[in-house]
């Protein structure tokens, strides 16, 4: 029989099942609705019947209106949507998100340095979300189907999901110690970095310290949280992680360390940061499985006893420096897929294919 870890017990489900919810409670949570408009014709909405008789006797036909941004927000979150086409979905992403918000502030003790802006679009045809810290939090949320071919994993609820992994990234890079709250201070926020002013990275350290960590970092973490958050459902335990790293270990594949796979490992990326979720995924299990999930947070909460960069800081939760404990997990990755190996019948093992030779060139260049 094959071996593979389960999600330990120590893991409690991070977040309670996600409440169904009407428009009308939903909105009831909100502190207030506002509008925005997108479109120069709103003084047309003010008379419609006029406007409409004005344009049939001068013979001249009226553009169709454009959607109009309207959002709802709580102290801590606003979510932008698209009115009308979006309506039916604010309910349900609001609730995923206030969800979230609460499952971080209780493992994080995580309070937004303003609100957490969410803009729900559907400006391309599959899904996906990026998360910006500096200088405000935001977060833009494809709201098309997810392209099932070329993912890694099927998500069962799409938002509450994808709250859970970029309020992690707002989490990760937001929160922010002593030092950091008074540099925030004196720059008047957090700055973001603009590389036609190269003084602007030093501020970005400065006040959002933790947004200079390497992507694997970014994604490890996020990618983690997911699959907790979730009751142990995710990428971080999905089939597809564990058939990269046994095929390389089954091809005697090169296993970048840090510094390689943030220069190496992109430039061969079979997909735009690929390895980064890979690697990162995996170190993070691993160090979870061994040290437990307390020890991350650890890491990657920004408090006064933590180290402005994040290697420092690694050594200051687990007590030895990330590189040595970056190999200690391959030796580690090596010895438990040898098992599966052993354990797995012949017509399985991925080096009984031509598949696992183009992966794992893939992976490791």
């Amino acid at each position: 029989m094959e071996k593979s870890w389960e999600w330990p017990e120590r893991y409690p489900r991070a977040t309670p099942h996600l409440l169904r919810n009407s428009p009308e409670g939903c909105l009831r949570q909100s502190r207030r609705r506002g509008h925005t408009h997108a479109n120069a014709w709103r003084c047309w909405r003010l008379w419609p019947g006029f406007a409409t008789a004005l344009a049939v006797t001068l013979g001249v036909a009226l553009p169709a209106r454009a959607a109009d941004l309207e959002f709802v927000e709580t102290e801590e979150l606003r979510i932008v949507y698209f009115d009308p086409n979006e309506n039916h979905l604010v309910p349900h992403a609001t609730q995923s998100f206030l969800s979230g918000l609460a499952t971080h502030k209780r493992l994080f003790s995580y309070v937004p340095d303003g609100r957490v802006n969410v803009l729900l679009q559907d400006f391309s045809d599959r899904a996906n979300a990026t998360a910006i810290p500096a200088p405000r939090n935001r977060i833009f949320l494809d709201i098309a189907p997810s392209n099932e071919p070329f993912e890694t994993l099927s998500p069962a609820e799409w938002f509450g999901w994808t709250a859970a992994h970029e309020l992690t990234h707002i989490v990760d890079n937001d929160r922010a110690s002593p030092a950091d709250a008074r540099f925030r201070r004196l720059l008047h926020g957090k700055v973001d970095v603009d590389s036609a002013h190269p003084e602007t990275l030093l501020y970005n350290y400065l006040t959002a310290p933790r947004g200079t960590a390497p992507r694997w970092y970014q994604e490890g973490s996020a990618v983690f949280m997911e699959t907790w958050m979730s009751g142990g459902v995710g990428r971080a335990q999905g089939g597809y992680d564990e058939m990269v790293f046994r095929a390389m270990v089954q091809e005697n594949a090169r296993f970048y360390d840090p510094l390689g796979l943030v220069s190496k490992g992109t430039e061969i990326d079979f997909k735009t940061g690929a390895n980064a979720y890979l690697y990162g995924t995996r170190f993070m299990d691993y160090l979870g499985l061994h040290y437990g999930p307390q020890k991350l947070l650890a890491w990657w909460r920004r408090d006064a006893d933590s180290r402005r960069y994040y290697a420092h800081d690694f050594q200051r939760v687990f007590g030895l420096p990330l590189d040595e404990s970056w190999h200690q997990w391959i030796d580690w990755e090596h010895s438990f897929q040898r098992q599966n190996l052993l354990a797995s019948p012949p017509s399985s093992i991925p080096g009984s294919s031509q598949t696992s030779c183009r992966l794992a060139a893939a992976t490791a260049g």
